[in-house]
C-alpha cells in the first residue's frame, strides 16, 4: 500500500508522525497554505521571503489550511500545533532551513541514486557518455540526445570550489560529472570548469553570484552567464532550493554514485592547527555522551527518528523541538577532542560543529551564536548553555474519575498554579498510602506555615499531626488523587511528568520554587538540589533548561546510598580557552544527529551544553528548470522497471 493510500485510509497525522516505524518515506511536500494565499499557486509563484519572515511565525492553526485533497483541516491543525517554526516551514510549507544542504539529506538522495552500471563503479556518463537507463527505457541511445545541458558553480574561497553538470532529457534530470577542487589561483579554477563544460559541450554556466569577477572571466571565454537573482534578489536561491527538492522529491532525477560522494566530502571539510584543509569521516560525538529530547535524555542506542529533539534556534536563541532529518552511528578508532573541567565536558570528532559565543558578544550581551569546528575556533570562547523557553498558560488541570458511584467524591477541575506548588513539594517530600487512598508530605515543623498555605490553595481537605522530631505529615485522602500520584513513581524512581514542560516559563518557575523549598538549597553563590532518583535528577536539569538556567549532575553517596545533586548555573555560557582543548585516541561508539537548527543539547558526565552538528551548484544548474508534468513519461514507459530501479 502507498504513503497516500495510508493517509487516506487511515490516519496521516499518525502515520506523518511515524513515517520511520511504519515503513514510509516522508517527503518535504506542500502539504499547507497559509490563509491569506491564493488556493492554486505554484511553489514558483510563491512569496517565499513573506513565508520564511512573516507567516510561517503565525502559529493559529486555524490560519493554515491543505494544500493537497488527501489531507484534513484537523490533520493541518493539529500539524501546526505540534511544530514549530523551523519545521512548519521545511515539512509543511516545502520551504528549507538556513542551510540550503538540507536539500541533498541522505534519506532525499536514495531514491534517485543509480545503481545500474553496479555500486563499486563510476557512473557511465562519466566514461563514455553512454547511459544503460537511457537505453533501457527507450529515451534514446546517448547522452548526446539529451536536450538540455548546463553547469552549476559554487565558489568556495577557502571551503572546495565545487562544480556539477547536468542535462535533462524530458522530465529527467541526469548529473553527468561532479567534481570539487581546493588551492588552485583564480586561471586554474576557470580552467577547471573549462575543461568538463567543452568535452560535454555546455556553453551556459549559473555561477555563484557572489562572485562576479569569476563570472566576468567565464563570460569573456564565450560561455552564457545568467544572472540568477535577477528577478527578485537573494530571496531567489530559495525558490531555486525549492525547485532542486521537487525534482529529487519526485524522481525526476538520475544520481550518479560519485555525486553522492562529493556531497559527503563537502560536508567533511575541515582544517588543521596550520589552516590546511583536511577530511574526516564524520562530524560526531562520542557514544558516551547523550541528547535531550522531548521524552528526556536518551543515548544513540535509544534515539530514532521519531524523537523530537531539544534544539536552540540559531537566530533568536529559544528551545526547539525538532525531528531529526539524520541520524548517523558508526564505529571509531582514531582521534577525538576532548575538554572538561567543572562546568562543561566534551569528547567530539575533529569534524564536528561546535556552537559557541565569540568573547565580543559576550562582552557585549549580544545572542548570537556561530558554529565553527574546534580547529578553527578562537582562542577564547563561551560554549551556550541555556536557551529561552515559550510555553503555554494552561488554567486547570483536570483530575480524572475513578469511580462513577454517586457517593464518590470527585476532585474535578484543580487551579494548576496551586497543583504544580503541590506537586514540586510531593516530588521532594512525598509518598502514596494505599491503606487509606492517602497522598502524603513529610515536611519540618519550621516550616509549617508555608506548606498548610500550598495545601490551603489547593483547595482539597487535608489531615495534618506531629510525626515526632519535629517533623509534621500532612495527608489527603482520596482515590482519585492517590491514582494520579501513584504513576509519578516512588521515592528512587520519581520523574516530572512529560506534559508539564509544555507550559509556560512562569508555571515551571512555581513548580522549581516549591521542588527547592523540599529537597533544595539556595545559598548567596550556590544552588542546588538533591534527589536519589536519577529520573528526577535527568528531569530537575530540562526543567532547567526550560527556565533559562543550567544545571550539572553529581553523584554523592551518603552513608553507603546513592543519590543526585544537581548544581544549578545561572550563567548562560560556559568560558573554555581553546589551548585547554587536547586531542586523544577514542575506539567506540560515536554518532551524530542533523536537525534543521543544526543546535543540539547534549551531555557528558552529568554536564549539557549546546552544540553543532551545502553545496549549490546543483541548486544553481537546475534553477530554471520547469518541474511541471512530473515522471509521467518514465512511469507510462515500464512502471515495474522503475520500481525495481528505485
Amino acid at each position: 500500500m502507498s504513503s497516500t493510500a495510508h493517509f487516506i485510509f487511515g490516519s496521516f497525522y499518525d502515520t506523518w508522525r511515524n513515517a520511520d516505524r511504519l515503513g514510509f518515506r516522508r517527503y518535504r511536500w506542500s502539504i499547507a497554505k497559509h490563509i491569506s494565499e491564493a488556493d492554486e499557486i505554484s511553489s514558483k509563484d510563491r512569496n517565499w521571503d513573506l513565508l520564511d519572515n512573516v507567516l510561517v511565525k503565525d502559529r493559529n492553526p486555524k490560519h493554515w489550511k491543505p494544500a493537497v485533497w488527501w489531507i484534513t483541516q484537523d490533520d493541518i491543525e493539529m500539524l501546526r500545533e505540534g511544530s514549530s517554526n523551523a519545521e512548519w516551514l521545511v515539512e509543511a510549507l516545502g520551504g528549507i532551513s538556513r542551510g540550503s544542504g538540507l536539500v541533498f539529506s541522505p534519506k532525499d538522495l536514495k531514491s534517485c541514486i543509480c545503481n545500474r552500471c553496479g555500486d563499486d563503479k563510476e557512473c557511465k556518463p562519466y566514461q563514455e557518455n553512454y547511459c544503460k537507463l537511457i537505453e533501457e527505457f527507450k529515451l534514446g541511445d546517448k547522452l548526446q540526445h539529451i536536450t538540455e545541458r548546463k553547469c552549476g558553480v559554487d565558489f568556495g574561497g577557502r571551503v572546495p570550489n565545487a562544480q556539477v553538470i547536468v542535462g535533462r532529457h524530458g522530465k529527467m534530470i541526469f548529473v553527468l560529472f561532479a567534481d570539487e577542487v581546493l588551492g588552485l589561483s583564480q586561471d586554474e579554477v576557470v580552467d577547471w570548469i573549462d575543461k568538463p563544460c567543452k568535452k560535454l559541450k555546455v556553453w551556459e554556466i549559473y555561477a555563484d553570484p557572489e562572485e562576479r569577477g569569476m563570472v566576468w572571466i567565464l563570460e569573456s571565454k564565450g560561455y552564457a552567464m545568467p544572472e540568477l537573482w535577477a528577478f527578485g534578489g537573494g530571496g531567489m536561491k530559495k525558490v531555486f532550493v525549492s525547485n532542486a527538492k521537487r525534482w529529487i522529491e519526485r524522481h525526476n532525477a538520475i544520481i550518479p554514485k560519485a555525486f553522492v560522494k562529493l556531497i559527503e566530502s563537502l560536508q567533511q571539510m575541515a582544517w588543521n592547527e596550520k589552516g590546511k584543509i583536511i577530511k574526516h569521516n564524520d562530524h560526531a560525538i562520542s557514544g558516551d555522551s547523550e541528547i535531550l529530547t522531548k521524552e528526556g535524555w536518551k543515548n544513540y542506542i535509544t534515539l530514532t527518528y521519531s524523537d523530537k529533539i531539544a534544539t536552540r534556534n540559531p537566530e533568536t536563541g529559544e528551545l526547539e523541538y525538532q525531528y531529526p532529518t539524520d541520524i548517523m552511528i558508526r564505529n571509531w578508532d582514531g582521534d577525538m577532542y576532548k575538554f572538561k573541567n567543572h562546568s562543561i565536558s566534551f569528547m567530539v570528532s575533529p569534524n564536528h560543529n561546535m556552537a559557541f559565543t565569540h568573547q565580543c558578544d559576550y562582552i557585549k550581551k549580544r545572542n548570537k551564536i556561530d558554529v565553527s569546528k574546534i580547529p578553527n575556533l578562537p582562542q577564547n570562547i563561551f560554549i551556550p548553555k541555556t536557551a529561552t523557553w515559550k510555553g503555554k498558560n494552561k488554567q486547570f488541570i483536570e483530575i480524572p474519575s475513578q469511580s462513577n458511584h454517586p457517593r464518590h467524591k470527585k476532585i474535578g477541575k484543580l487551579s494548576m498554579d496551586a497543583f504544580l506548588a503541590f506537586l514540586g513539594l510531593w516530588l521532594a517530600e512525598g509518598c502514596v498510602s494505599k491503606s487509606h487512598y492517602q497522598v502524603i508530605i513529610d515536611q519540618n515543623k519550621l516550616r509549617e506555615q508555608k506548606v498548610k498555605d500550598i495545601f490551603n490553595n489547593l483547595g482539597l481537605k487535608y489531615h495534618s499531626w506531629n510525626m515526632g522530631k519535629n517533623v509534621v505529615r500532612y495527608a489527603i485522602q482520596s482515590i482519585d488523587l492517590y491514582i494520579f500520584f501513584k504513576k509519578f513513581g516512588k521515592s528512587h524512581d520519581k520523574f516530572i511528568p512529560n506534559w508539564v514542560f509544555n507550559l509556560s516559563k512562569r508555571q515551571l518557575q512555581i513548580l522549581f520554587d516549591s521542588m527547592m523549598f523540599g529537597d533544595g538549597s539556595k545559598q548567596k553563590c550556590y544552588w542546588h538540589y538533591d534527589t536519589v532518583s536519577q529520573k528526577l535528577a535527568d528531569d530537575f536539569q530540562k526543567l532547567l533548561l526550560h527556565l533559562g538556567f543550567c544545571g550539572n549532575i553529581y553523584n554523592l553517596k551518603y552513608n553507603g546510598s546513592k543519590s543526585f545533586r544537581i548544581s544549578i548555573w545561572k550563567s548562560k555560557n560556559a568560558q573554555i580557552h581553546k589551548r585547554e582543548i587536547k586531542k586523544t585516541h577514542y575506539k567506540g561508539k560515536i554518532y551524530c544527529v542533523d536537525v534543521p537548527n543544526h543546535i543540539i543539547y547534549v551531555r557528558q558526565n552529568g554536564k549539557p551544553m549546546w552544540t553543532g552538528n551545502s553545496f549549490d551548484g546543483f541548486i544553481y544548474a537546475i534553477s530554471d528548470f520547469d518541474i511541471s508534468g512530473g515522471i509521467e513519461q518514465l512511469y507510462e514507459v515500464k512502471k515495474r522497471e522503475i520500481n525495481r530501479i528505485w
